[in-house]
């Protein structure tokens, strides 16, 4: 359960909405709890069981910013299954866990397991706050330097070749990106910071990176106005179940 004894008092300026928290708990208190809490500054989307949470996972996974998590689900353990995932490359969503399980050695576990940050149940909402809003302010903030005009990348032991610095910088907030996905505020920001250029900017680097990447078997899609995600095509061509 929640402590509801602070009031969550730094909802009066809502962030970006654009940020997506994925909830994964069986308890349906929470559920209405975390609501409170989260949605005046984050978009929410809620699962019961893991299997709910891999069906959405793997074909809406660009979508998630952010997972909080219990680790004891009832359709099984959340750690098992965290680990399936990275076994198969695909878990890159900062993780956070929220449970009702209290013990050192599982704690230790998480953290080695590569989650971000673990809290106790009953947590205080304000703390939860803090946390998440650190995190992404610890993303948004890291620079993006280069070198020179062109250069070559390599992606899962494949070369680029001849990327030009726009395209680079593009590149690499999709690489930064948790969930491989960007908008277009993210890249004007990043890459263009307050310099004005013509609405149709990104939209040309984009198609010029698309056909740099298609030869080496990565794509980049639409995933609504203003956001792209860029995937394996082999990935798409493959798709695995999770619960396996």
């Amino acid at each position: 359960m929640v402590n509801e004894t602070n009031e969550v008092d730094s909802l009066k300026n809502p962030l970006d909405t654009n940020l997506e928290v994925w909830i994964l708990d069986n308890d349906q208190r929470l559920h209405t709890s975390y609501k409170k809490i989260l949605n005046l500054r984050y978009r929410t989307r809620f699962f019961f069981s893991l299997e709910e949470f891999a069906d959405s996972f793997y074909k809406e996974s660009y979508k998630c910013s952010f997972l909080i998590a219990e680790l004891i689900l009832k359709d099984g353990n959340f750690l098992d299954f965290l680990g399936k995932l990275k076994n198969k490359g695909f878990f890159k969503v900062p993780t956070f866990i929220i449970s009702s399980v209290d013990d050192l050695d599982v704690m230790r576990f998480c953290f080695k397991e590569g989650v971000i940050d673990y809290l106790t149940k009953p947590f205080k909402p304000n703390e939860l706050l803090i946390k998440i809003e650190n995190i992404f302010k610890k993303e948004d903030s890291k620079p993006l330097t280069y070198e020179g005009q062109e250069r070559d990348v390599t992606i899962n032991g494949k070369q680029v070749k001849n990327l030009t610095l726009k395209q680079l910088q593009v590149l690499s907030l999709f690489l930064k990106s948790p969930v491989r996905c960007v908008n277009r505020k993210d890249i004007l920001k990043k890459v263009w910071g307050s310099t004005s250029v013509h609405p149709k900017t990104v939209d040309v680097h984009l198609y010029n990176l698309r056909r740099k990447l298609n030869p080496i078997g990565f794509q980049i899609n639409s995933k609504g106005p203003g956001r792209w995600a860029l995937v394996q095509k082999e990935a798409l061509k493959n798709p695995e179940n999770f619960l396996s």
